[in-house]
């Protein structure tokens, strides 16, 4: 039998933070105390906390998959935005994206500009697929593998 209702069960949790305490510490129904306090007290100072609850969630669910910047501060440093998923869902060929960019092989080149005056390099290379641009032109377009 576990510890009295209520209380926190310290043995169940899975990341202390140094000199900070744990932040992962579960009540004894299984379900996580501190999330879930923080979401009475969004509800009841109203949607102004709104975000910082959003954020603080992010955070935890950071925590539990172990993708932190381990250190002292223990961080989370996160910058996607809306572009940021876009550009992912063209070079995965997803919709509505799935013919965006053009499909080349690695030596095509760009297709616009001369071969001895294209400057072409990789801006990401994933297994599956590599982006390529030509700065002369800022054509850009995908090399698939296989």
């Amino acid at each position: 039998m576990g510890p009295p209702a209520g209380k926190v069960d310290m043995a169940v949790c899975s990341r202390h933070l140094p000199g900070r305490g744990t932040l992962c510490a579960r009540d004894t129904r299984g379900a996580e105390a501190t999330p879930a306090a923080l979401g009475r007290e969004a509800a009841a100072r109203g949607p102004a906390l709104k975000g910082v609850t959003d954020l603080f969630r992010l955070y935890w669910l950071a925590l539990q998959h172990n993708v932190v910047v381990e250190g002292p501060e223990h961080t989370l440093d996160l910058k996607v935005n809306a572009a940021w998923v876009e550009e992912w869902l063209k070079m995965l060929r997803l919709p509505p994206h799935e013919h965006t960019l053009p499909v080349r092989s690695m030596a095509e080149g760009c297709g616009r500009c001369d071969p001895y005056t294209a400057r072409i390099h990789t801006t990401v290379a994933v297994p599956g697929l590599t982006r390529r641009e030509c700065s002369t032109c800022r054509g850009d377009w995908l090399v698939l593998d296989g």
